[in-house]
């Protein structure tokens, strides 16, 4: 999925369901897409890229957890808009 066509959903669709982590205010989170009985729900967000061997920067990107309709499945995980339109589609775990 491009960054684009998920900006769209961010910006034109409202969100499903909270996150389940208080430390950031339970944030929004937005349905994504759905496979093998799980839903991938995501949000915007800043998260931290590898730039060379020790250096990290900070980029636009997103964070997504899987939901089996009832609970959060896993821990959450955030990557950019670019590694996560390599392997969206496959639910990128």
């Amino acid at each position: 999925m491009k960054k684009e066509q998920l900006l769209a959903i961010f910006m034109d669709t409202k969100p499903q369901l909270k996150s389940n982590y208080g430390l950031y205010g339970y944030p929004p989170m937005w349905l994504i897409g759905e496979a093998n009985g799980y839903k991938l729900y995501a949000r915007p967000a800043r998260v931290m890229v590898k730039d060379g061997l020790y250096r990290y920067v900070e980029v636009d990107g997103v964070a997504y957890q899987h939901h089996n309709g009832e609970k959060w499945v896993g821990q959450g995980f955030s990557t950019s808009f670019e590694d996560f339109e390599k392997c969206g589609a496959s639910f990128c775990q």
